[in-house]
């Protein structure tokens, strides 16, 4: 799998650059394939998501560090783009973590990463709907 890490360093009042640090010292150690970019204002995330579900299949697996407004921004980036679906995973880095905790993602960043390493399987969630 080659995963690419979208990181909000100042979400959860900087708890987000202090679990990319844990988690970059993981990846690195396991010698796992994965490329990291930093989101540095607001509306970068959905940016970055966009651009990622455009270099699919260059990449497996987007991996969003933030609290949810990150989450949400990157939902809607990948929304925007026409290219081939992208996976989508998260490790919670925010204040609240309510999307974590309603769907029993583990808000223990090692742990939450080690969800994902070990899925094989992509588990589709319903987000919403929209209506015109």
């Amino acid at each position: 799998m080659r995963y690419l890490f979208l990181i909000n360093p100042h979400s959860g009042s900087g708890k987000g650059m202090a679990v990319w640090q844990k988690i970059h010292h993981y990846l690195a150690s396991r010698q796992i394939d994965y490329r990291y970019v930093f989101s540095k204002y607001p509306g970068h995330p959905r940016e970055l998501a966009a651009q990622c579900g455009q270099r699919r299949p260059a990449i497996d697996c987007l991996v969003v560090i933030g609290g949810d407004g990150t989450l949400h921004e990157a939902f809607s980036g990948l929304l925007m783009t026409e290219a081939p679906s992208c996976p989508i995973a998260y490790i919670p880095a925010g204040t609240g973590n309510d999307f974590a905790r309603g769907y029993r993602i583990s808000t223990k960043p090692l742990v939450a990463l080690q969800q994902i390493l070990n899925n094989r399987q992509p588990h589709p969630i319903n987000v919403g709907c929209y209506r015109d």
